[in-house]
């Protein structure tokens, strides 16, 4: 066991010693905890920061209320079982993983309405990177066999979440690339406080408890780094592990990206645009009903000359 990891059991438990005597001396003030998709649909994972709660079902506020169940591999998706039909699946952040729509309206079920010879997975995680999808990727491809993997690349903040070791409040790994290569740094991920107040939300609502656990925890956390953007050498590393697996590799963009969109065309990744205005106005934007409908359609028009040659 690492030293760090020695000093946070120590802190931990030490920490859960004292909470029941600030209780007893009588502060029952309250706080709301901070709390957002990552920390009541997923769970800390060392590798990617962040990973889906298997079995989990519930509903999430959103700008409606929406509801959540995910399977046993934790994504928000059915149980696909022994694959028997060829597969298409997606990676992405909260656009994949239907952030303000429920399941059915989502456009990965909209796509599999129209695309009855073919099983389509979701694979979308809220808030993660092209770096923490393509770590999951890595994970999972040899179970899920797919013989297509279409990354849908948020525009707007994925070159940022690929560059550090800190976003939405959660540590995640990071990478730079390093002669030519790609180096994996900041694994074992540090457990977020968010996780921590999970883990004893029944006591941190108490603003000394509360009080407490920050400082705890600010003794042990890493401090945040930014590195040069690695976003290129990711999705080239994608490209490879997805073709080493005899598969095809696609990209759809949610917005403009000159740069991005440079890259796949010279190095011969085919992509579509997925822009549109059909997105609400807050909690990031997401697509709406009739926003999964037009993507739904979009990737059935670019995708069906290209896979008719494969069967």
């Amino acid at each position: 066991m690492s030293e760090a990891r020695e000093v946070r059991r120590f802190l931990g438990k030490l920490g859960l010693f004292l909470l029941p005597l600030m209780l007893a001396l009588g502060d029952f003030h309250t706080t709301p905890l901070p709390s957002d998709e990552r920390s009541q649909t997923c769970q800390y994972d060392r590798e990617l920061g962040w990973a889906p709660r298997p079995g989990l079902k519930t509903w999430y506020p959103g700008t409606a209320p929406f509801y959540v169940e995910q399977n046993s591999l934790g994504f928000r998706d059915t149980e696909h079982g022994p694959k028997t039909r060829p597969r298409v699946l997606f990676l992405g952040d909260s656009f994949v993983w239907g952030y303000d729509a429920s399941q059915t309206e989502r456009f990965t079920e909209r796509l599999g309405e129209k695309m009855p010879g073919w099983e389509i997975l979701n694979e979308g995680v809220s808030g993660y990177g092209t770096d923490q999808e393509y770590l999951m990727l890595r994970r999972t491809i040899d179970a899920i066999q797919p013989d297509v993997v279409m990354l849908i690349f948020t525009t707007e903040n994925d070159r940022d979440d690929n560059s550090t070791n800190m976003r939405y409040g959660y540590y995640k790994p990071y990478f730079t690339a390093e002669d030519g290569e790609l180096r994996l740094h900041g694994v074992p991920v540090q457990q977020s406080i968010n996780f921590w107040y999970s883990w004893l939300r029944p006591v941190c609502k108490y603003n000394k408890v509360k009080g407490l656990v920050d400082k705890l925890y600010a003794s042990v956390k890493p401090p945040i780094v930014t590195v040069s953007d690695p976003t290129f050498a990711i999705l080239d590393a994608t490209r490879r592990l997805v073709e080493g697996h005899r598969a095809r590799f696609f990209v759809g963009l949610n917005d403009d990206a000159p740069a991005v969109q440079c890259w796949l065309d010279a190095h011969g990744v085919a992509s579509v645009q997925l822009k549109t205005d059909l997105r609400f106005t807050s909690n990031g934007e997401h697509w709406t009903p009739a926003g999964h409908r037009f993507i739904a359609d979009t990737i059935y028009r670019f995708l069906g000359n290209r896979l008719a040659s494969n069967r």
